[in-house]
């Protein structure tokens, strides 16, 4: 059985409570993954940029038949004492070929960052029905990369 890294942990424990929205900041650029863009605003984004993180949803976050999706973003980069660094945030609204977003900052550290939107999937359960205990990973959505200026 694989192990979760920090980053999918801390994912899958936002996913797991059912997490909320979560605000930080960027510049704006698209980079292309694989999978899809994620958009990144605004264009030139500082160490006090709230950054937004648009992306098209290949699926709609919800139940769907057994399983519940979600989406969630992951922002790796540097971490020093004073800013924020690496983050993860659940996107708290995705809907099937629509625009989702998610907000994060002020207080970035300066560097380069790297950030991508995954889709998850775990079983859905009604209350008090005995349940599976996992978290899939369905895939990369988008995936952008980024600096933050001193500023």
């Amino acid at each position: 059985m694989r192990r979760l890294g920090p980053a999918a942990l801390a994912v899958a424990l936002l996913l797991a409570a059912c997490g909320g929205t979560h605000h930080a900041t960027t510049s704006t650029s698209q980079a292309g993954s694989a999978a899809g863009r994620l958009s990144i605003r605004p264009a030139v984004p500082t160490t006090a940029s709230r950054i937004t993180f648009t992306f098209t949803a290949p699926a709609t976050a919800g139940r769907h038949g057994p399983s519940l999706l979600s989406f969630a973003l992951t922002v790796t980069g540097p971490r020093r004492a004073g800013c924020v660094g690496p983050q993860t945030a659940a996107v708290p609204r995705a809907v099937k070929g629509q625009t989702a977003s998610v907000v994060l900052g002020p207080h970035w550290c300066p560097g380069a960052y790297s950030a991508r939107v995954q889709e998850f999937a775990r079983p859905f359960c009604k209350p008090g029905q005995m349940c599976a205990q996992y978290i899939r990973l369905v895939g990369t959505v988008a995936a952008a990369r980024f600096r933050i200026a001193s500023g």
